[in-house]
């Protein structure tokens, strides 16, 4: 059996879509802790990013990327009380890759996509907490 969209919007099947709906947006709101009176504060998270180029230190501008990029299983900069304060201030979107030039020196042959911008690790880190 055919249907044509038109012929299934009569004002009871209108109004049957609309409480569905609502409903649907007061389970969603009660199974998420809330009631239809809260209300949620959106924030960007952009900025007071830091971030760091080099797998443990900083790489300089003419050094090759490192053969094993791999920082092990709990790399001191994925800790909570790392000291990153010598690392750059950046706010989001942000490309370490874009922000570092090229180097025919790290790269004689052309790194990772023929580029001469060396591929090395890029660390991201933001401190923040969570409202009660």
């Amino acid at each position: 059996v055919a249907l044509q969209m038109g012929s299934l919007r009569t004002p009871t099947t209108v109004l049957t879509t609309a409480l569905l709906g609502l409903c649907c947006c007061c389970c969603s709101l009660i199974a998420a802790g809330l009631t239809p009176g809260d209300h949620r504060e959106v924030v960007s998270f952009d900025f007071g990013w830091r971030h760091r180029t080099g797998l443990h230190d900083w790489a300089p501008p003419d050094e090759p990327p490192p053969a094993d990029v791999d920082p092990g299983p709990k790399p001191a900069e994925a800790q909570a009380e790392y000291d990153d304060s010598k690392w750059a201030d950046v706010q989001l979107p942000h490309d370490g890759l874009i922000a570092a030039a090229p180097s025919e020196k790290a790269c004689p042959d052309g790194c990772a996509g023929k580029s001469y911008i060396p591929r090395h690790v890029l660390w991201y880190r933001k401190a923040f907490t969570l409202p009660k």
